[in-house]
């Protein structure tokens, strides 16, 4: 029997005993969730090694409410990897949507190249502002344009995607 009567809850602290910023209603408003480590693209110059592949869907969700209830976010930043690679993206966005936080896909953008329909169905699911795409410069010239041309998709698509870059080096 764990610390706080469940069985199995004895790794959690109880959240009354953690430090909480009084100056805010978020103790961090951004949240972290790392949901695989494959991605489509190569960069020369990235850190990413492929250990683990796509994280299984209970393992994220068990996340996502973890930082619900223990880091009071208002956002959480699924990054990876790409994270648009993860065969269940549409069902891990629509999770944190319905936990009432905004969820930010952090992503290359190549995946969305020529494809409004997951734009779309990305949208609908809850994926709010934008996927912060790359440029990947250091994925070579045909990387660059894949990005370069997502990032041109995206923003003439419906729904509107306000993009932002960040570039590879």
């Amino acid at each position: 029997m764990g610390t706080n009567g469940v069985p199995g809850q004895h790794l959690k602290p109880r959240k009354r005993n953690m430090y909480r910023l009084p100056w805010s209603m978020n103790d961090n408003p951004i949240g972290w969730l790392e949901i695989t480590d494959r991605c489509n693209i190569y960069c020369k110059g990235c850190y990413r090694q492929q250990l683990v592949g796509h994280f299984p869907i209970e393992q994220i969700k068990d996340d996502i409410l973890f930082l619900k209830e223990y880091r009071n976010c208002d956002n959480i930043s699924i990054a990876g990897g790409e994270p648009l690679v993860h065969p269940q993206i549409l069902e891990i966005v629509s999770f944190i949507r319905e936990h009432g936080m905004k969820p930010l896909i952090l992503t290359n953008g190549v995946r969305l190249n020529n494809n409004i329909g997951l734009a779309r169905e990305l949208k609908a699911a809850g994926a709010l502002a934008s996927p912060s795409t790359s440029t990947a410069r250091s994925a070579g010239p045909a990387g660059s344009a894949r990005a370069r041309s997502s990032c041109a998709n995206c923003a003439s698509s419906t729904p509107r995607w306000s993009l932002r870059s960040a570039a590879c080096s």
